[in-house]
């Protein structure tokens, strides 16, 4: 007697293997984009409230939230007296496209790094302090003065060029929130009139 063939279709299992195909096809292709960006959200797993563009972006979170550096860099310096007493950090970008251009972060900020110190796209740069008028981070110059005061000037509460250029950045690395992304006229600042005291937010 002859033994009945067992029926089955191929179409399950071909199913099965396209859908595996497309997931590593996917997964490859995110981490082939994460390799070429060479910069990440330096506010990754936070939600932070976006404030003002001024000088830079204003943003607050919540007490101990890390602030990470958005690229590969160095701590080039530090001033612990900046706004309202705050402090005031600022590093050199090694890699990408902003290479030799300096991120700050300031104000609401405490476990500050050292001057000197390595760092790497994700590391915690600092963290925000229980107290104080929430952060801002934006482009500054070599010698801690922000881009905006040297190049455009700074009047405060204006939009500066540099803030929003900084504002542009971080919508492109994910920060979401309502950026102002119009800059208003400024007068260079006046000697001696570097770093001056800035209002609450």
């Amino acid at each position: 007697m002859a033994k009945a063939m067992t029926s089955f279709s191929l179409r399950p299992a071909r199913a099965v293997l396209t859908a595996a195909t497309l997931v590593a096809v996917l997964l490859a292709a995110a981490a082939s984009a994460r390799a070429a960006t060479p910069y990440q959200n330096p506010f990754t797993g936070e939600e932070p409230y976006v404030g003002r563009t001024d000088m830079g972006v204003d943003l607050c979170l919540s007490p101990g939230d890390p602030i990470r550096a958005l690229g590969d860099g160095v701590v080039t310096g530090i001033m612990r007296n900046w706004a309202g007493r705050q402090p005031y950090v600022w590093y050199e970008l090694l890699s990408g496209p902003s290479a030799g251009r300096y991120v700050y972060v300031a104000e609401q900020i405490t476990a500050l790094p050292h001057i000197g110190q390595t760092l790497h796209a994700g590391d915690i740069l600092a963290r925000y302090a229980r107290k104080g008028t929430c952060i801002e981070t934006g482009w500054s110059a070599a010698d801690g003065e922000t881009q905006a005061q040297a190049t455009t000037g700074y009047a405060e509460g204006d939009v500066t060029a540099a803030g929003v250029s900084f504002a542009r950045l971080l919508i492109s690395l994910g920060v979401q929130g309502e950026f102002d992304l119009v800059p208003a006229h400024a007068t260079r600042a006046k000697p001696g009139k570097k770093h001056p005291t800035r209002g609450h937010h």
